[in-house]
């Protein structure tokens, strides 16, 4: 059995680029969070303490992406390690997607990571 939290999208602002000049302002990114956990006692249960508190994970990511990053992929690093470590979860996936990294070319640039 495969049980998941899936968050899709969480808005992140947060300072990120190689030079000076990108990192001046926030730029929003779009976070997909995967989380493999047995879910089995809240499914019986039905008790907020018997789960992932889905409130807590955004909170986490938000904080996390307060910091400056050069990189997507260390910001992805940094919040799957996090989870993975933060919360009892057997996996932490982490897709970034950033709109606009590549101007008209494609709709979005993204990092996916796994934990």
């Amino acid at each position: 059995m495969t049980d998941k939290i899936i968050i899709h999208e969480l808005v992140l602002y947060t300072h990120l680029g190689v030079t000076e000049d990108e990192r001046k302002e926030p730029q929003a990114l779009f976070v997909d969070i995967e989380l493999i956990a047995d879910l089995h006692k809240s499914g019986e249960s039905d008790r907020i303490e018997d789960t992932i508190d889905y409130r807590n994970v955004c909170r986490d990511v938000r904080t996390i992406g307060s910091r400056t990053f050069n990189t997507v992929e260390s910001l992805a690093h940094k919040i799957a390690t996090h989870l993975r470590e933060n919360y009892p979860t057997q996996k932490a996936s982490v897709l970034i997607k950033k709109r606009g990294a590549l101007a008209r070319a494609a709709q979005h640039a993204a990092v996916y990571v796994e934990r």
